[in-house]
């Protein structure tokens, strides 16, 4: 698990450009509604499952780059 989210993340971190601090909120509310929509679909089958990677993946650290002005 902590191999797979490893890879998710930095696949999800890489694939936004730019992923800057002044994109940021941005880049929070569509990966929030992306994954509560998904979630709904799950109809709950997975609750547990994704609470444990949430754990796992709560531990990886992401860090947005400064706007260049």
């Amino acid at each position: 698990m902590k191999e797979v989210s490893d890879d998710l993340m930095q696949e999800i971190g890489n694939s936004i450009h730019p992923f800057t601090t002044n994109t940021q909120p941005y880049v929070i509310a569509a990966l929030r509604v992306l994954a509560n929509k998904l979630e709904e679909k799950t109809d709950g089958k997975w609750e547990n499952t994704i609470k444990g990677i949430e754990k796992i993946m709560d531990t990886i650290d992401v860090i947005p780059k400064e706007e260049e002005v």
